[in-house]
C-alpha cells in the first residue's frame, strides 16, 4: 500500500489545495450556561491534584538545595 496519496490528500485538506497552510480562527463559541459551569467545576476539580503534584515538587526542590546548602552555613 503507498503512502504518498494519503499524504497528498492530507496536505491538501490542511493547505485547502492552494500550497500554502491556511489559518483557522475560533469566532464563537455556543455552549449554554448550564453546561459551562458544569466543565469549569470539572476543571476545577482537576486541578487541585496538578496544584498538589506541584506542590510536592517545589518542596522537594527547595529541600533538596537548603540541604546542600545549609552544610556550607557551617
Amino acid at each position: 500500500m503507498n503512502a504518498e496519496p494519503m499524504t497528498a490528500r492530507r496536505d491538501e485538506r490542511l493547505t485547502g489545495g492552494t500550497g500554502e497552510l491556511t489559518d483557522v480562527r475560533v469566532v464563537d463559541i455556543k455552549m449554554p450556561f448550564g453546561s459551562m459551569v458544569v466543565f469549569m467545576v470539572k476543571w476545577a476539580i482537576a486541578a487541585i491534584p496538578a496544584v498538589l503534584i506541584l506542590a510536592a515538587l517545589y518542596l522537594f526542590v527547595i529541600g533538596v538545595l537548603v540541604g546542600a546548602f545549609s552544610h556550607h552555613a557551617r
